[in-house]
């Protein structure tokens, strides 16, 4: 008699599943990868919006950037808002660590490419092999923020 009772069951499940639509029928954007953090924690928050990257030295050259709050494979998305000079590293997308005192830019493959700590001054900057990289907020006008 339980057997009945489970080859009914299973064939009701089975007459419901053929019904139902496919999941994700209809749709047209794929879901964040799993390893995409969803929701920006507070560590991060801070860091949503523009930035100036600068080349330390003689020519100060700089390529501003747009950290947004868009899930990436490795954190966020990163954003050129300019043609980056070629000495720059390539990025694709951004995120902290030590719980918000590094910003870390990851390139296309979700390698990191520049790690930024605070300095003495309270910079963030990057360290170990030259050239070296300093990240500072732009000001509401998009002007670097010297502040």
């Amino acid at each position: 008699m339980n057997r009945m009772w489970v080859a009914a069951g299973c064939l009701a499940f089975a007459a419901v599943c053929a019904a139902a639509p496919s999941l994700g029928e209809g749709t047209t954007k794929a879901p964040p990868p799993a390893s995409a953090a969803t929701t920006l924690p507070p560590e991060a928050a801070g860091f949503v919006g523009q930035w100036i990257l600068q080349e330390e030295g003689a020519d100060s050259a700089t390529c501003p950037l747009n950290m947004t709050d868009r899930p990436a494979a490795t954190g966020w998305v990163a954003e050129a808002l300019d043609s980056c000079p070629a000495s720059f590293p390539v990025f694709a997308s951004w995120g902290v660590e030590d719980g918000g005192a590094a910003v870390v830019l990851y390139d296309k493959g979700q390698h990191e490419v520049l790690r930024l700590q605070p300095n003495q001054d309270g910079v963030l900057e990057s360290s170990g092999e030259a050239p070296t990289y300093q990240l500072s907020p732009f000001d509401a006008g998009g002007e670097q923020d010297t502040d």
